[in-house]
């Protein structure tokens, strides 16, 4: 075993481990802080939260979704109605810089102590913690706070109210509780947490009566609330996610925020096969990863657990590296640095991403100018952007007009609304006038809002492709904002 002397208290171990969390957890934010001289949370999820929380708050939620032409049924979501809590005493933007802080500290705290409670060496803990907090899975669900962020600590929560066994009535109500809020966030969540307790609780402490017991009390509750959610359509079931690239899917280092870096994956593969070496340990756990990969494969958000087991398997595979001689100490320790290099610079790039996410300051400029513009509009007329657009231009205007859009993420995902995807691909890559016209009437959308990260290949790859070319050839279109690339058009 590697001895770790300088590392023995546990409470520098856990001091060390919180201090590189706060550190990669900062460091996105202090850079567009100090890029934008304000405050400009990254993604456009987070202003959709933010905005479902104010109107909880002013008792303005509705079961529809008015900023959207779609009118998409509001869903249920605990982490809302904790924000609108929230919101009461704490400006909304510092309410999310400092939920980002504490989310991830108390996560890593509650690995750190179930690790503990399960007698893990300390080599193997302090190792899978520093590979989990510099995945770019955790750096990207920690910043772009989210109910999957809050799902992961409440599974964390969970789980480790059972590994310390405290036997009290209390502590079964908050894990019966913490079974229902899971229910409500992340179905994969749930899944896996019972999967988990029956493992736990029949493979490790052989005690299946109590095993059987807990599983079908969870299950009937989960079965019992599926009927209610399913009745007042408080929650949407997920489905199988088809990727259109599922190497740019599941590789940070090809694109994907919620990936994993290139690095972590060879250790990964590494680690599963020094488990292998082991036949005692492989009986154990491998259906416990089988069934892990297969919650991943049918639930996209399953991919925040399988870090974790990652993350631990990939400590096996760089611990037995490092206790393995190798002929040459040169080669072995180039190899070794080689690999940390690897993975510190996934967790890096992801970082950059982070801070070069949208909105930038141009287009949040810009969304405030066309506030101003749609002040002056008496009806109700919608804009025209890319879908990961909507709820920026929703929700990002201080003041108390709102901007409709014809599309957002929420509408986007959901089957039922597919036709309105089509229509908006008919409107960015169509070249008919009379056609696009007739849609953009037809549908009441008046402004067209452009960027240059939808010029770049995500919408358009030509310069002069579908709606780009007829907004400069057609007088139906006006230009009225235009600065370092981001353009809005008002149809008339």
């Amino acid at each position: 075993m590697i001895k770790l002397d300088w590392l023995k208290n546990k409470k520098m171990q856990l001091l060390i481990l919180l201090i590189i969390t706060l550190i990669v957890i900062l460091l996105p934010t202090i850079i567009r802080i100090l890029q934008f001289k304000q405050i400009i949370l990254p993604s456009d999820t987070i202003y959709y939260d933010i905005r479902m929380a104010q109107d909880i708050h002013n008792n303005n939620l509705l079961a529809n979704d008015q900023l959207v032409f779609t009118q998409t049924e509001y869903v249920f979501n605990p982490l809302h109605y904790f924000l609108a809590i929230l919101f009461i005493i704490i400006h909304p933007k510092i309410t999310i810089i400092l939920l980002t802080l504490f989310f991830s500290v108390m996560s890593i705290v509650l690995l750190y102590k179930i690790m503990e409670n399960l007698s893990i060496p300390d080599n193997y803990k302090i190792i899978t913690l520093i590979l989990y907090i510099l995945s770019p899975i955790f750096i990207s669900s920690a910043i772009f706070l989210s109910k999957f962020t809050l799902g992961l600590l409440l599974f964390l929560a969970l789980i480790y109210l059972k590994v310390i066994e405290k036997k009290s009535i209390s502590v079964d109500i908050i894990v019966v509780f913490l079974a229902v809020l899971l229910f409500y966030i992340s179905l994969s969540f749930l899944f896996f947490a019972i999967f988990f307790l029956f493992f736990y609780s029949f493979l490790i402490k052989k005690n299946l009566k109590k095993t059987i017991i807990m599983t079908a009390i969870i299950i009937f509750i989960i079965i019992s609330l599926q009927q209610i959610a399913v009745i007042r359509q408080f929650t949407d079931i997920p489905g199988r996610t088809i990727y259109t690239n599922i190497f740019q899917e599941t590789i940070a280092d090809l694109g994907a925020f919620v990936g994993f870096g290139i690095f972590s994956i060879l250790l990964f593969a590494l680690g599963l096969y020094v488990m292998w070496k082991k036949q005692p340990m492989v009986k154990k756990y491998i259906l416990f990863i089988i069934v892990l990969l297969i919650i991943t494969y049918y639930f996209s958000d399953g991919k925040y657990l399988f870090n974790l087991c990652v993350s631990i398997i990939s400590a096996i595979a760089f611990i037995y590296l490092l206790e393995q001689e190798w002929k040459l100490s040169l080669i072995k320790d180039v190899s070794l640095f080689i690999l940390i290099l690897g993975i510190i610079f996934s967790g890096l790039s992801t970082i950059t991403r982070i801070t070069a996410a949208y909105p930038t300051l141009d287009e949040y400029h810009a969304i405030l100018f066309l506030q101003q513009q749609y002040s002056n509009i008496n009806n109700q007329e919608y804009i025209l952007s890319y879908y990961r657009y909507g709820h920026l231009l929703q929700s990002i205007p201080e003041s108390n007009g709102k901007l409709p859009v014809f599309l957002d993420t929420k509408s986007y995902e959901l089957n039922k609304y597919l036709n309105q995807s089509i229509i908006a691909n008919e409107l960015f890559y169509s070249r008919d006038i009379k056609k696009t016209t007739q849609l953009l009437t037809k549908y009441q959308i008046k402004y067209i809002f452009i960027t240059p990260f939808m010029k770049s290949g995500i919408v358009w790859k030509k310069e002069n492709q579908g709606l780009l070319f007829l907004l400069k050839n057609s007088e139906r279109f006006k230009s009225i904002y235009n600065k370092n690339g981001v353009e809005i058009w008002e149809f008339s």
